[in-house]
């Protein structure tokens, strides 16, 4: 009779267990990837929430990660045909805050413009910058939702960029809110008086396409009247005999 030879292999399934590990927490928007122990002539099989699954032992979920990616990814190693107990994995995807609203504010003439953002959203915060992407938060614009401007002669776009306190995740983009310096006009050049009585004078000046008007008898506007778009001024009860100038 033929002789009959065996032999035994033994396999530690243990050590064919992968440890799995994701880079997470990670911001709406960032790369969110997966990685697995290496095991010798080892093949992975990866699954995860919204159907994902992958060959590769070190795979990328997405390279534009969205919260709906968060949950639990598991993996499993082949080896020799022999399959190993799952490991797994729970990745989170922080959402990224949304933008504030933007205040523009103006000013006359050169000199600091204090500008500010608005419906800021819960637990988030502002960070102010001088360009739409990259650079460094301006001095004195961390974590404040008004900013003001430093000195400039001419008007200018900041940045106001959203960023959640206790994940550190930011707005996609951000907002531009103006600092704007408006030129002061020249004052219209009042025309001769029509309509003289011996009490009554009607004055008369160039419009200038501005918004509105203000007329006083002296340069001290603060109290002057608000004329709106019209370009005459009526004074009544004058002393006959006396020459105004205005």
């Amino acid at each position: 009779a033929g002789m009959v030879y065996s032999n035994q292999v033994s396999v530690d399934i243990l050590s064919l267990v992968p440890v799995a590990e994701n880079n997470g927490p990670v911001c709406e928007g960032s790369v969110l990837s997966l990685s697995a122990s290496t095991i010798s002539g080892a093949t992975y099989s990866w699954t995860g929430p919204n159907g994902f699954s992958s060959t590769q032992q070190n795979p990328i979920v997405s390279a534009n990660a969205t919260p709906a990616m968060t949950g639990e990814y598991q993996v499993v190693a082949t080896v020799g045909g022999i399959m190993s107990p799952a490991a797994s994995t729970y990745a989170t995807v922080n959402p990224a805050p949304a933008l504030a609203t933007a205040n523009n504010d103006a000013r006359c003439n050169s000199g600091s413009v204090s500008i500010s953002v608005s419906n800021i959203p819960s637990g988030s915060t502002i960070d102010w910058y001088a360009s739409s992407a990259g650079g460094n938060v301006l001095p004195g614009g961390s974590e404040t939702s008004v900013y003001s401007t430093p000195f400039i002669s001419s008007s200018t776009a900041y940045y106001a960029e959203t960023r959640n306190t206790s994940t550190g995740c930011v707005s996609p983009s951000r907002v531009s809110v103006s600092a704007i310096i408006l030129s002061t006009p020249a004052p219209p050049p009042v025309y001769a008086a029509t309509g003289i009585t011996q009490k009554r004078i009607i004055w008369n000046w160039g419009t200038m396409g501005a918004t509105g008007y203000r007329w006083n008898n002296t340069n001290n506007f603060n109290t002057a009247l608000e004329k709106g778009t019209h370009n005459a001024h009526e004074e009544v009860d004058l002393n006959p005999g006396t020459t105004y100038t205005r």
